[in-house]
């Protein structure tokens, strides 16, 4: 059987287009692999993060706790005690500040990683923070 020249090109054109197509296929596989390699050492990442913020509140109670007990086996006077609060309470209102730091901060993070840097962002807290002042300040006038 002969081949014309017009169909060997055609025959050529289709190969070289079918070629084309597979060396795309190809780089299409490899880009999406990419991708999800690269999704899953940003969640590792996240995840290291996150650990790692954990782990220094974890560090920052025990902190307390060790300093608490350190005043009360040394005899210092505690702070709480001067004011008329009990440890328990002075504990209480300490783990709420530095759980509420940490709520804010997980809070904003996970919408903008540098939130602290934004001024309005600032002021917006600041202001639900006097709200809040406002709030309590309520309760003990009841």
């Amino acid at each position: 059987m002969k081949v014309t020249k017009r169909q060997l090109r055609a025959i050529i054109r289709e190969e070289r287009a079918r070629l084309r197509e597979d060396a795309i296929d190809t780089e299409l596989k490899n880009l999406k692999k990419n991708v999800a390699n690269d999704l899953d050492h940003i969640k590792d990442l996240k995840d290291d993060v996150e650990d790692d913020h954990e782990e220094e509140l974890r560090a920052e109670k025990e902190k307390r706790k060790d300093e608490t007990r350190f005043a009360e086996l040394a005899g210092l006077p505690l702070q709480e005690q001067a004011s008329g609060m009990s440890s328990g309470q002075s504990r209480a209102i300490g783990d709420l500040a530095y759980q509420f730091e940490d709520e804010i901060n997980a809070r904003m993070g996970s919408e903008d990683r540098n939130w602290y840097k934004n001024d309005d962002v600032m002021l917006a807290i600041l202001e639900m923070l006097d709200g809040l002042k406002e709030t309590i300040q309520q309760y003990g006038k009841m």
